[in-house]
């Protein structure tokens, strides 16, 4: 292949372009890094734990490894991706910790870039909680999709439990 033939440019073009997992959770979607998901799972049992938020869906097997699982919907105030018959798991890991998300549906796994389009105030309304992790917004069959980093998703909801519960240093300690 000649470096200059349009097969090598276009070669050269589709290694820039960044991959995504493409997914929607309440008629919203979002991406992660192609990266950083390790896999993609069909519904499967969780163990719920006590006292935890509507964001943390539970505990999962996976191969013999336990798993804390995050509800990506409800982790943003939208309504929850566990309650969808055929939702989906996005495996992850953050460090030594692995994780899961639920989500309503994977749409693809596309090359993309990340830049110039415009969104709708719906998905601005999410940005509040992830807009550390924001790593643009990108386009899918004409679709916007805010592209996440899944390891500063992870590192939010590791340390609050809830991205759009960050805490409050000024907050006085609770008392026993």
């Amino acid at each position: 292949m000649n470096a200059g033939s349009p097969a090598s440019l276009a070669a050269s073009a589709s290694r820039k372009t960044p991959r995504w997992v493409v997914f929607r959770c309440a008629e919203q979607c979002f991406a992660f890094p192609v990266g950083q998901i390790r896999e993609i799972l069909a519904a499967r049992p969780l163990a719920r734990l006590p006292g935890c938020g509507p964001e943390v869906c539970g505990l999962a097997n996976l191969r013999g490894r336990i798993v804390t699982v995050f509800d990506f919907g409800a982790s943003l105030s939208l309504r929850p991706s566990v309650a969808q018959p055929e939702y989906q798991m996005l495996v992850a890991e953050e460090g030594e910790r692995p994780a899961a998300f639920v989500v309503e549906e994977v749409l693809a796994v596309v090359s993309a870039a990340t830049h110039g389009l415009s969104v709708s105030v719906e998905d601005l309304k999410v940005l509040d909680a992830y807009q550390d992790g924001l790593l643009g917004v990108g386009d899918w069959q004409g679709r916007a999709f805010l592209a996440l980093d899944a390891g500063t998703v992870l590192e939010r909801l590791w340390s609050t439990g809830n991205p759009s519960r960050t805490p409050d240093a000024s907050a006085p300690p609770p008392t026993a």
